[in-house]
């Protein structure tokens, strides 16, 4: 009875050292996965940025150029 109880235990402990093998893979995959994301969202960040400032950029130069062309428009009556 003894013997079987001590069986019992091994078997419970292997177990439990497959499932902690299992965990730290999973806890692993998790951690790449996370990596990941947090580059690529990085990414995206500055993709956004650079667009941002280009909106910027074209909304400060269109008015000019639109003035511009009234403003020659304006001179060809005189």
């Amino acid at each position: 009875q003894v013997q079987d109880k001590s069986s019992k235990i091994q078997e419970m402990a292997s177990i439990m050292r497959q499932a902690i093998d299992i965990d730290d893979i999973n806890i692993h995959t998790q951690e790449e996965r996370i990596n990941a994301l947090l580059l690529e969202n990085k990414g995206l960040k500055e993709m956004l940025t650079v667009h941002e400032h280009i909106q910027q950029c074209k909304q400060t130069i269109v008015p000019v150029q639109q003035t511009n062309i009234v403003s020659e428009k304006e001179e060809e009556p005189s």
